[in-house]
């Protein structure tokens, strides 16, 4: 079916996707929020609409507008879009301001901006707006005047700052204590904000006036207007019922699923066996629950959840998206993570803090019943989990590793962070609220890492072990190498003083044939010497030898040395045979001598390279000693650098324990703080104070000696304090009725409140302790005022039951009932010495009565309508009326003033009537 063959009221009946609704649309549907903002409106109470975008908000300014207008408001809307943002001047800005008021409320004819922004040129903008609206708005304009401000949340994007803008606003509330004409004046703010982000400096007074305006989804039983469009698809209360199980009462998307229902009807291709298709009854939905929920589910999934980003015109899906992707890295990783907790569990504790309260803005999520949750079925299928996660991925910059480690079932550990990487993820994660995998991957990083210390810190103390091995070795070795040496040398130096002494009688065998049995004598005696040099110098090479198998490079040598002590030993037995055949023969002697001089040459060289050999020995193993020294020395720096590490890696984690629980204590205390001034404002102003007193303790506690406000982790309770210091004004709260307290009084001596209720009865109240004293019944109506009498001592009641009742102050008893009026009694009071009281009432007429006896003395009559209110003169001799007939009159209850009066008035009569002018003798 085209949409030419659409029933008539159908090609009227349209549904508007986005954008303002005309004033008389006729989808426009009503909420709560309507009836609210105009009450506080037509109230003077300045209000504000701030929600999520695409709420209806800009329409339900359209509507308000109208009605107000209707009932002789004046009527202005400020689009701070319209104004501009960009490129733009204070000056510029604040000028666009005064012009658009002025192009709505019509002042175009009285009011010369150009001029008057010149003429106030020394102002400041500020001052000029301000000026304006008290010398030119409200002077020119005299009927009540509300001031739309539209998109207020474009002003956060200004390049200057505007808390002086609400400063104004703010101003033209307080004026109202002392300016009169400020009480016509009311605002309203309209966009996507908290009150808590109008005045960015966070050193002024909050913006904190006005009532806030909660705008909801469409409630089925709201959604009339709708379902009125969807009469000529089916059943119309079902399908809206449907309708709104997906959009949750979402205005945009109800009023776009709406016209996709439409749409495909009127296009005949929504038929899947579900009774839809083209052409009269027989195309409409069959009117069973199950066939319309998953015609709509398939309708809703084709034509928006599936490929959404594509199919999402106008936008609204991809505004949602971009609202949380334009936060900045770490708050945009809050908002993901919160939205992933939010999936996972469904719901989860509303606590109002910054991060929910920015979510909330965004449109994804709603409160419901102290629990924050996703919106409607719609958000939940296209901002799903895995949407979520896929995102916070993107900002993890460990997503690579993360990811591994997930599909590895967790234990993989060559995927775990470690160091420097670490480091920075765990300063990325801070602040944030991640998944508890995000959590346990850190988790099991830090684990990883800490281990991997201590098995840096135990090779560490096993290098040191080592080290201490291998200078005992090295020590060992250097005793061994000393010895050796020693021996070296002192065999040496024996071979060297042998060798001399065999040469040097080697020169006296030549000289000296003839003392050759005294040499022989004497080289028998030097050889039995050399006997046994040579065998200590074995003995010691065996020593050296058995030491030597232990260091393999002194072996050799040792094994040289042993060598030479044996040839030693066989030079000096062939010196001795050589002595002895010198005696023979001299010759020999000679020759032998020579022999011996030739062989002691070779053995002093032989001793001068031992030498040699043994230095390089020492020299060797002192540079082995210096080497493992060094690496000691190494080692000892590499355990030091290790230790460092360590304490700073436990000192860091203890400093980030203390941060993030300073951290958690902060956020606590700034939602205690905003929840104190949320008490104070709703009139409880005790419970509220002593909140924000605890909260400012906490607060104390927690900064110690932090001077500086900027150091401070929270703020809230500090600004919540004052804020309620500064405007508190209740002592004390007297609570103990049932319903609204009409009247009360004090007590004469000021020691005790009478209070009278809606509920019927009377409260008797210590002043001091705020404690009850007792509660007086007897009336079957409300009380509409009690009044103690001059002493003290009694009470009068006046009640919309008619009656007037006296009571003991005492005893609480009830001592009479004065009856005689024919409808509620407003009023009653004592006179002056407590005899007589007076009594106003609905039925036109004051009594007078007798205290001590009840009776009544008189009726006064001559108004024309209820008397609210009566009161005595001090002196008791007048009595004043209050009338809803507009009226107040006075009655005059002296004899002698009546008297006089009466005689003045005879005067005239007393001439022509001398004899009764004795009735006024002396008057």
């Amino acid at each position: 079916m085209s949409s030419a063959n659409l029933p008539t009221f159908m090609t009227k009946y349209q549904y508007q996707v986005g954008g303002s609704l005309p004033q008389d649309a006729p989808t426009y549907v009503r909420r709560q929020a309507d009836d609210d903002i105009y009450a506080g409106l037509t109230q003077g109470e300045f209000c504000y609409v701030l929600n999520s975008r695409q709420m209806g908000k800009s329409s339900l300014r359209v509507q308000v507008m109208q009605r107000l207008q209707a009932e002789g408001f004046a009527c202005a809307n400020i689009d701070i879009t319209a104004i501009g943002t960009a490129d733009i001047t204070p000056e510029q800005w604040y000028a666009g301001v005064i012009d658009t008021l002025v192009g709505s409320l019509n002042l175009y004819t009285s009011f010369d901006l150009d001029t008057w922004w010149t003429e106030n040129g020394l102002l400041s903008p500020v001052q000029r707006l301000s000026k304006f609206i008290e010398t030119v708005l409200l002077k020119t304009i005299t009927e009540k005047i509300v001031i739309f401000i539209d998109e207020i949340d474009s002003i956060l994007s200004l390049s200057f700052n505007l808390d002086d803008f609400f400063a104004v606003i703010r101003d033209c509330y307080n004026r109202r204590a002392t300016h009169a004409d400020y009480n016509r004046l009311t605002f309203a703010l309209i966009g996507v904000s908290t009150p808590s982000d109008l005045i960015q400096d966070k050193r002024r007074t909050p913006f904190n006036i006005g009532r806030a305006i909660d705008l909801t989804g469409f409630q089925l039983h709201e959604a009339e207007p709708l379902a009125r469009g969807l009469a000529a698809v089916g059943d119309s209360g079902e399908l809206m019922r449907v309708v709104l199980a997906w959009t949750g009462g979402q205005p945009f998307l109800t009023q776009k699923v709406c016209k996709l229902v439409i749409g495909e009807w009127g296009l005949g291709t929504g038929d899947w066996g579900l009774g839809i298709g083209g052409g009269g009854e027989e195309s409409k939905i069959q009117n069973l629950k199950s066939e319309i929920e998953l015609w709509v589910e398939d309708l809703v999934r084709r034509r928006i959840i599936e490929n959404w980003e594509a199919q999402d015109e106008p936008e609204h899906l991809k505004t949602i998206r971009d609202r949380i992707m334009a936060r900045g890295e770490e708050r945009t990783g809050r908002l993901l993570a919160l939205c992933q907790q939010i999936s996972q569990q469904g719901e989860i504790a509303a606590d109002d803090s910054a991060e929910q309260t920015e979510l909330r803005l965004t449109g994804l999520v709603v409160k419901r019943e102290g629990k924050l949750r996703i919106y409607n079925r719609i958000y939940a299928e296209v901002f799903k989990q895995e949407w979520s996660e896929k995102l916070l991925a993107k900002l993890r910059s460990y997503s690579d590793a993360f990811n591994a480690w997930v599909e590895s079932q967790q234990q993989d550990e060559s995927r775990l962070l470690r160091g420097k990487t670490l480091q920075d993820a765990q300063e990325w994660a801070r602040g944030k609220s991640l998944s508890d995998l995000d959590y346990r991957f850190l988790a099991a990083s830090q684990e990883l890492e800490k281990r991997d210390v201590q098995r840096r810190l135990e090779a560490e103390e096993q290098a040191k072990q080592v080290l201490a091995e291998a200078n005992r070795k090295a020590n060992r070795r250097i005793q061994v190498g000393s010895v050796v040496l020693g021996l070296a040398v002192v065999g040496a130096v024996v071979s060297l003083m042998l060798a001399q002494y065999q040469l040097g009688q080697a020169r006296l065998a030549r000289t000296e044939t003839n003392q050759a049995q005294t040499e022989l004598k004497q080289a028998k005696q030097e050889t039995e010497v050399t006997k046994q040099d040579n065998q200590r110098i074995l003995t010691e090479n065996q020593k050296i030898s058995s030491d030597n198998k232990k260091i393999s490079a002194q072996a050799e040598q040792a094994k040289r040395n042993l060598n030479n002590a044996e040839l030693n030993l066989k030079t000096a037995n062939a010196k001795v045979n050589d002595a002895q055949q010198n005696v023979r023969v001299a010759e020999s002697k000679v020759k032998a001598a020579n022999a011996q001089v030739s062989q002691a040459e070779v053995q002093a060289k032989e001793a001068v390279q031992q030498r040699q050999v043994a230095q390089q020995q020492r020299e060797e193993a002192v540079a082995g000693l210096n080497r493992a020294r060094e690496e000691q020395k190494l080692a000892q720096q590499e355990l030091q650098t290790a230790k460092t590490a360590l304490n700073a890696a436990v000192n860091a984690r203890a400093k980030a324990d203390e941060e993030r629980k300073i951290a958690l204590k902060a956020t606590q205390l700034e939602q205690d703080g905003t929840n104190a001034l949320r008490v104070f404002t709703s009139s409880r102003e005790i419970e509220g104070l002593l909140l924000a007193v605890q909260t400012g303790e906490q607060l104390k506690t927690l900064v110690k000696d932090q001077k500086s406000l900027a150091d401070y982790p929270a703020y809230s309770p500090l600004f919540s304090l004052q804020t309620i210091l500064l405007n508190i004004r209740e002592q004390n709260r007297l609570e103990g009725h049932s319903n609204s307290v009409i009247s009360v009084i004090f007590s004469p001596d000021g020691k005790t409140l009478a209070s009278a209720s809606d509920d019927g009865t009377i409260k008797l109240w210590n002043r001091d302790t705020g404690k009850k004293i007792s509660t007086l019944i007897g009336h079957s109506n409300a009380v509409n005022s009690v009044v103690f009498s001059p002493d003290g001592k009694t009470l009068a009641s006046a009640s919309r039951d008619n009656t007037i009742k006296l009571w003991n102050r005492d005893t609480g008893k009830e001592i009479s009932t004065l009856t005689g009026h024919t409808s509620w009694v407003f009023n009653v009071v004592f006179s002056p010495d407590g005899k007589t009281l007076a009594s106003a009432s609905d039925d036109k007429t004051i009594k007078l009565w007798n205290r001590d006896t009840g009776k009544e003395i008189s009726t006064l009559t001559g108004h024309s309508d209820g008397v609210n209110s009566v009161v005595f003169s001090p002196d008791g001799k007048t009595l004043a009326s209050a009338s809803v007939d507009n009226t107040i009159k006075l009655w005059n209850l002296s004899l002698d003033d009546l008297l006089a009066q009466g005689c003045s008035w005879l005067k005239v009569y007393f001439i022509t009537h001398p004899d009764e002018a004795k009735v006024c003798k002396g008057r």
